[in-house]
C-alpha cells in the first residue's frame, strides 16, 4: 500500500485470512495484529476467542447431558477458527473416552461444496445416530434447523446444537 510504502504507517490490523507470505511481509514492515485469524507459524500476535476451549465446553456440556454420538458442523474453508475448533472437539471426545468417527464431522475431513451438499450432510448425521452437534458458527446451527424444517417437515428429528461463534443470526436464534 501507498501509505506503507511512504512510512504513513505505525502498524496494522489484519482482519482477513491470507497466505502466510503476505502475513510475513506486512510483519517484517510494520508491527502486526491479527483480528480473529491466528498464524501459528508467524511470530504476530492474535486477538482472538479459543475456539478449542468453546469446543471443548460444548461437548462436555453435550456428555454431561447424555450425549455420546456428537458431530462437529463446519464449511470446510479451513479457517484458523474451524481448525482450533476442530481440534478442541477431538481432545474433548478423548478426555470423555468417546472414539472420533470421521462421518460425524463434515465439513472437516470432506469440505462441503454447497447448500444441497450441507443439508444431505445434517441428514446423514442424524441417520447416523447424532444427537449433538458443534457447529463453527450460529449461521451454520441456524441452517441446521432450516434444513430440518424443509426436509422433513418439522423441526421433531432436531438434535440438540451448539455453537462457538456466529453474529446476528445468533442473536435472531436465541434458542440456539
Amino acid at each position: 500500500p501507498v501509505g506503507m510504502r511512504a512510512g504513513l504507517v505505525d502498524g496494522a490490523l489484519l482482519m482477513m485470512e491470507m497466505p502466510d507470505d503476505i502475513v510475513r511481509s506486512i510483519s517484517m514492515n510494520v508491527p502486526c495484529v491479527s483480528i480473529v485469524h491466528r498464524f501459528p507459524n508467524l511470530a504476530i500476535d492474535s486477538i482472538d476467542c479459543d475456539p478449542g476451549l468453546a469446543t471443548h465446553e460444548l461437548v462436555h456440556r453435550f456428555v454431561a447431558a447424555g450425549h455420546r454420538r456428537i458431530g462437529f458442523l463446519a464449511w470446510g474453508a479451513g479457517t484458523s477458527w474451524e481448525v482450533y475448533g476442530f481440534r478442541g472437539f477431538r481432545e474433548a471426545l478423548f478426555a470423555h473416552g468417546i472414539e472420533h468417527d470421521p462421518t460425524f464431522v463434515p465439513g472437516v475431513e470432506r469440505p462441503l461444496p454447497d447448500r444441497a451438499a450441507f443439508a444431505d450432510a445434517v441428514l446423514e448425521l442424524l441417520d447416523g445416530g447424532v444427537t449433538a452437534m458443534v457447529c463453527t458458527a450460529d449461521e451454520i446451527a441456524a441452517d441446521v434447523r432450516a434444513v430440518l424444517a424443509a426436509r422433513s417437515g418439522s423441526l421433531a428429528r432436531q438434535p440438540v446444537l451448539g455453537a462457538y461463534g456466529g453474529g446476528p443470526v445468533g442473536r435472531a436464534c436465541p434458542g440456539l
